[in-house]
């Protein structure tokens, strides 16, 4: 198997925009991913930031005393203090921004004959990474200013397995991943600095959990039950044809549109090739 950084330079119109406010000031990352840290720490560098990683909450909180950065970048699942906590901390010591969207989803299917063929247009990315994609769309929006990414690849050259971080206008951050070699918890978690939520199974999401700050339970809405998972695309249609709409403005053509530029461009930065390209 191959492992691949992406050039962030390479931006399209979404990705490198136009410089950020931001630039020369230093941002913290905390994540016990330590992979996602170097990548962080490289893009983040590459566009004039200054950065320091840590890779547990108390050494994000010990960081944070040092250095006193601009802007504060956290994982929510992590050893010794989760981020939350972390992140109620330090709203307590000043006005620090903090911003976190984390999205992951996996299944067991590297062996799939759809994804382990180029002629299939195989690969995790098309068939399972649009999911965490369009979570993060759909909250945070298109305003993209970078994007870096890390993928692993099978014998066959298709993408199995990734990482995806977007860097948005507003100073948000969201960092999504995706595998075809195993099962993971589908969630999607979505965090402020007065509270945060979980998103159960973000392909078809069945309960939205709404915490406190203290990780106290405020709100839960769920999904009616549903058969396939596909009863609301099909409404969305039915709805649109009654209307006599050719796109429905839950999902216009020009966002999908939008979506598959950006898959294409991964494809490309990963130099995942289809016989059709």
């Amino acid at each position: 198997m191959e492992y691949f950084v992406t050039r962030p330079e390479r931006a399209g119109t979404y990705r490198i925009g136009e410089e950020t406010t931001m630039a020369n000031e230093k941002i913290l990352v905390v994540d016990d991913d330590t992979n996602i840290c170097e990548l962080l720490r490289l893009y983040l560098t590459k566009e004039g930031y200054q950065v320091t990683t840590a890779n547990d909450g108390e050494e994000g909180l010990d960081k944070f005393n040092q250095v006193k950065p601009d802007m504060v970048l956290l994982d929510v699942m992590m050893p010794k203090m989760d981020g939350l906590e972390v992140c109620r901390r330090i709203r307590k010591l000043g006005n620090t921004p903090v911003m976190m969207l984390t999205a992951n989803i996996g299944y067991p299917i590297a062996e799939k004959e759809r994804i382990a063929k180029p002629e299939l247009c195989g690969g995790a990315l098309l068939d399972i990474g649009v999911y965490p994609i369009n979570f993060a769309r759909m909250l945070f929006g298109s305003e993209i200013t970078g994007i870096t990414s890390a993928c692993v690849k099978g014998e066959t050259g298709v993408d199995l397995q990734s990482s995806i971080t977007f860097v948005y206008r507003n100073h948000r951050m969201a960092v999504l991943q995706m595998t075809a070699f195993c099962a993971n918890d589908r969630q999607g978690v979505i965090s402020g600095d007065k509270g945060y939520i979980i998103v159960d199974n973000i392909n078809n999401p069945q309960l939205a959990v709404v915490y406190s700050v203290n990780h106290e339970e405020v709100a839960r809405y769920t999904c009616p039950p549903q058969i396939t998972g596909f009863e609301y695309q099909v409404q969305a249609s039915i709805d649109a044809i009654r209307e006599g709409k050719i796109e429905t403005p839950c999902m216009p053509h020009a966002e999908t549109l939008h979506i598959m530029q950006m898959l294409d461009d991964l494809r490309s930065e990963w130099g995942v090739r289809y016989p059709m390209d």
